[in-house]
């Protein structure tokens, strides 16, 4: 299913990274002193009029749809790769987790400051819900297994 943003509609981003980034760079975001990104409503029509969601963190599962819909030949493999490298000017901490009211594991980015260290030990002991991937599914997809090669390759340029 096709999932819109409206400033991939204006302008689409060159890269993935670069839409990735811009993605979660909510101009609604609350302000400075919030420690949590706020990730881009969607709309489920190119028009950007039919409200998707609104929520500020969101499933891979969706993020990955997002993607597709401006770059189609992006793989799971691929998106994730690029979110693990995101390098976001502000928002700086990947976080794996899941949630348990959409019932699907979910990507949190954090300001500085925020210990991500127990991210790859949550992820490998959480159940997949209703996702197409659990995050060892993805880990596995990228090679990594252990907390130390996930740090590594988060951190590598």
């Amino acid at each position: 299913m096709a999932l819109y943003v409206k400033f991939a509609e204006e302008k689409k981003p060159r890269t993935i990274r670069e839409f990735l980034i811009k993605y979660y760079t909510n101009p609604e975001d609350t302000g400075p002193y919030d420690s949590q990104t706020h990730a881009n409503s969607t709309y489920s029509d190119k028009e950007c009029t039919k409200l998707h969601s609104r929520h500020m963190r969101r499933s891979f599962d969706d993020l990955h749809e997002i993607v597709k819909t401006y770059f189609p030949k992006a793989t799971p493999r691929l998106v994730f790769k690029r979110l693990l490298k995101l390098n976001h000017p502000v928002y700086n901490a990947l976080v794996l987790t899941n949630c348990d009211g959409m019932m699907r594991v979910r990507i949190s980015l954090y300001r500085d400051g925020h210990n991500s260290a127990s991210s790859y030990y949550n992820a490998v002991n959480t159940a997949k819900f209703n996702s197409k991937y659990s995050w060892k599914d993805l880990l596995d997809m990228v090679g990594i297994k252990s907390q130390a090669e996930f740090e590594k390759y988060k951190n590598e340029k």
